[in-house]
């Protein structure tokens, strides 16, 4: 009779592998954030990312569609692709809005700059005194403002228009924005280089800042530099490169100086 048998000999019967845990999508999970950020950033005209986010939310879709049910997501893949597209139309918006905003600037740029030049007498100065701004430690005053006009328009012809041909902004981000704008003056005797100023103030009929003309510098070596404001200023010179000291023309006495420097 055989004896008996070792317990150690005993075969155990074969296991189950341990069943896999169902995963979720790092693609929906990328998604999801993607349109987070992408939405957070939409207002500063970041949102283009937002098509990634939606495009990857797609793609997690098909993979969770295909492995399911141990692929899992969907939820966070819908919500990257609505966050996405969302960013990305909010996005459009902004940029439409800016664009449509700086054309605004620029149309009253160039209204005021009319006025400016039209001002030949006080109602003229009057109507164009509300385009302008004194700058910090200036002032400007509608007889100025008539003044310049009579002076530019006796040495120049009548004021065209300008083109612009470089553009700085100065101030700090919580400052007062200025901008300093390098321009051709067309006059209906020729264009001459100078600058304008100009800053935005808090509007008074809207939320939207409002643009202000704050100093206008025409350059002329013959007659001497035409300023407005009256007063000394640094301008460099973009034809030649040098930096000069200019000098405004008083507007009381602008005709007999300007006749004392004319060769």
């Amino acid at each position: 009779m055989p004896g008996p048998q070792d317990p150690t000999d005993r075969q155990t019967p074969p296991t189950a592998p341990p069943a896999a845990l169902p995963r979720r999508s790092w693609l929906a999970i990328a998604s999801a954030t993607m349109g987070s950020v992408a939405l957070l950033t939409s207002c500063a005209g970041l949102g283009i990312s937002g098509i990634l986010a939606a495009f990857l939310g797609m793609v997690a879709l098909d993979r969770i569609r295909r492995e399911e049910p141990m692929l899992r997501g969907r939820g966070l893949a819908w919500a990257g692709i609505g966050l996405g597209l969302s960013a990305f139309v909010l996005s459009l918006l902004v940029a439409w809005g800016f664009a449509t905003l700086q054309q605004e600037w620029h149309g009253d740029l160039e209204r005021s700059l009319q006025r400016t030049f039209a001002a030949r007498d006080d109602a003229g100065a009057t109507e164009a005194f509300s385009g302008w701004t004194g700058r910090e430690g200036t002032t400007i005053t509608a007889a100025e403002i008539a003044a310049f006009a009579r002076e530019a328009e006796s040495r120049y012809g009548k004021f065209i228009g300008f083109k612009e041909l470089s553009e700085e902004r100065a101030g700090g981000f919580r400052s007062v924005q200025r901008m300093i704008v390098t321009a051709n003056f067309e006059f209906e005797r020729g264009e001459r280089l100078g600058s304008m100023g100009f800053c935005f103030i808090t509007g008074t009929s809207s939320l939207l800042p409002e643009l202000r003309i704050d100093s206008i510098s025409i350059l002329d070596a013959e007659r001497g530099n035409l300023l407005i404001p009256a007063g000394t200023t640094k301008k460099t010179d973009e034809a030649s490169g040098a930096e000069t000291a200019t000098s405004s023309v008083p507007a009381s006495n602008a005709a007999d100086e300007a006749s004392e420097v004319r060769p």
